[in-house]
């Protein structure tokens, strides 16, 4: 079934050079009302797209970044971080200091990995974290389940602690909402803005569900509006 796109200022595409070739983004979002800080830099969010590692393209998940970034004012890319703090996100006009990471099931999973990657090689950490769920497959031979950068979800709050803030949205109709609530909970002991939203109705994947369910576009919008006033608050 063909669904119609949700309006936005522009899309646009680019390739960047990779170790192994040229990198595919496939989209960036711009919405028509960005929120620009002094300086006329808009914030910007990397959308890593769930799959359990191993299926997914952004284009399924290009609707409802869509309706985030229109309403969230924000520039959503599928990216990567150094490109987009560097000379691509300047051409841009994206404002480095609010680079937000955001992700559903294994890209939620990768979201956090990558802060406590960032964080291990004492690099800068990005402005938040915006988290649909966690999911764990398709791990390499000898790697243990409970690995920091696998299960990150799973571990004690001293190995959480200097991240960025998170907002960790759950399920009620999710098999992994335990290990989210486990993980915004641990975020929220270290004084960190975690809302950790509980979005009952809502089964898991409710991001690529907005074209046809009302409920999931009221979840959608409410973290639209979360990283909103976030952005707002940062930016005084």
């Amino acid at each position: 079934m063909s669904v119609k796109q949700s309006g936005i200022e522009r899309v646009g595409f680019t390739d960047l050079r990779g170790p192994y070739g040229a990198i595919n983004i496939e989209c960036s979002l711009y919405p028509s009302n960005p929120q620009l800080n002094a300086q006329n830099l808009t914030p910007a969010l990397i959308y890593i797209h769930g799959g359990g590692y191993n299926v997914g393209t952004g284009d399924e998940f290009e609707n409802g970044c869509r309706i985030l970034a229109e309403k969230a004012g924000v520039q959503v890319y599928l990216a990567v971080l150094n490109w987009l703090r560097g000379n691509g996100g300047r051409d841009r006009g994206v404002d480095p200091d609010h680079v937000f990471g955001g992700g559903d099931s294994a890209g939620g999973n990768m979201t956090a990995a990558l802060s406590l990657r960032l964080r291990g090689e004492g690099k800068r950490a990005m402005a938040g974290n915006v988290i649909f769920e966690f999911a764990s497959n398709y791990i390499r031979a000898g790697v243990p389940p409970s690995a920091l950068y696998i299960s990150p979800g799973q571990h004690s709050v001293p190995s959480l602690k200097d991240l960025p803030a998170a907002a960790v949205y759950t399920c009620g109709l999710e098999c992994l909402r335990d290990v989210d609530v486990e993980f915004a909970s641990n975020w929220k002991r270290l004084a960190f803005r975690s809302p950790g939203t509980n979005t009952k109705p809502c089964a898991m994947g409710f991001l690529q569900m907005v074209p046809w369910s009302s409920t999931a576009m009221k979840a959608l919008l409410q973290v639209a509006q979360d990283l909103r006033d976030t952005i707002k608050s940062g930016q005084k």
